[in-house]
């Protein structure tokens, strides 16, 4: 029978546009089956199913406030010292993780909680608005993608922070815009250094990025790694790849240092991780934590 104490180890698991928590049972039942759960509280965030269209602002509130809750209903171990928070983001889960993080920090910083991981798989971390380029085909799927996502009947709000609209979030601000100075885009707020927001990610032993190089129409590869371009050339109508292709960037797993045994470790774990994972998947490594200073200056995802 499960603890009534708060298990040593909070894993927060958060799906994404259109999502469900049915969606992380197979990371669940991963994790449940080696850990066990008196030793690991997962919860799958159900605070913004099945409405994802209000915002990244209303979401990241939302699950701030569903695992806080999650957490505080436990009563606290008399022997444990610390705690431990790990969070899973797919897709715009992962904006919504990212500014829920704020809120959960001040929260429980009660607890003495160490902030372990923090991973997030195909993520708008800089939006979806998509370069102009030489191709008609390029132009005209870039069209549609924003057309798309300023439809206020299909993504609300949640498409106006994904196009990166100064004017649209000024306009939900304010029936007169007039003499108003135009907000800032939310995700360019969230990527700023001195943000709370990169204040906070940079507390996390890890950060591991997932994108795909190619493929993804809503969340281009820049966008899912946190860069200001993609090196990879598109394949987009080819036949040479017919399977998705995958970039995973992670930083500070800390299994490396001068020593030979911990240099071992390093080559083990990227063997293992290896193993898991086709030739298609490519992985690289950071040693300095997670970089998320790039610029937003209008379409410069491509």
């Amino acid at each position: 029978m499960p603890s009534t104490y708060l298990p040593q180890h909070i894993v927060v698991l958060v799906h994404g546009n259109n999502g469900s928590p049915a969606d992380f049972d197979a990371v669940e039942d991963a994790l449940l089956t080696k850990y066990g759960e008196n030793q690991m509280l997962i919860i799958k965030s159900s605070a913004n199913e099945p409405d994802t269209s209000l915002g990244v602002e209303v979401g990241g509130t939302r699950l701030a406030k569903e695992v806080v809750e999650a957490v505080f209903a436990y009563d606290l171990s008399p022997v444990a010292d610390t705690y431990k928070l790990s969070v899973i983001g797919h897709s715009l889960g992962g904006l919504y993780a990212r500014y829920a993080i704020v809120q959960m920090m001040q929260s429980l910083s009660c607890l003495n909680m160490e902030y372990v991981d923090f991973v997030t798989i195909c993520t708008p971390h800089l939006g979806s608005r998509r370069a102009r380029g030489p191709s008609t085909v390029k132009n005209i799927l870039r069209l549609g993608v924003h057309k798309v996502l300023a439809s206020r009947a299909i993504y609300g709000l949640t498409g106006i922070d994904l196009l990166l609209d100064a004017q649209g979030q000024t306009q939900e601000r304010t029936s007169d815009t007039s003499d108003v100075e135009p907000v800032r885009p939310l995700l360019e707020v969230m990527g700023n250094d001195d943000s709370e927001f990169i204040r906070s990610l940079r507390r996390f032993r890890n950060g591991t990025l997932v994108a795909m190089t190619d493929g993804d129409v809503v969340v281009p590869y820049p966008s899912a790694s946190m860069r200001s371009h993609s090196p990879y050339v598109s394949t987009f109508l080819s036949e040479r790849y017919m399977d998705w292709r995958w970039h995973v960037r992670h930083s500070g797993f800390g299994l490396r240092d001068e020593t030979a045994v911990s240099n071992a470790s390093y080559s083990a774990f990227l063997d293992r991780l290896n193993s898991k994972v086709d030739s298609s998947i490519e992985i690289e490594e950071h040693e300095l934590g997670i970089d998320a200073r790039k610029r937003f200056h209008g379409d410069v995802l491509t």
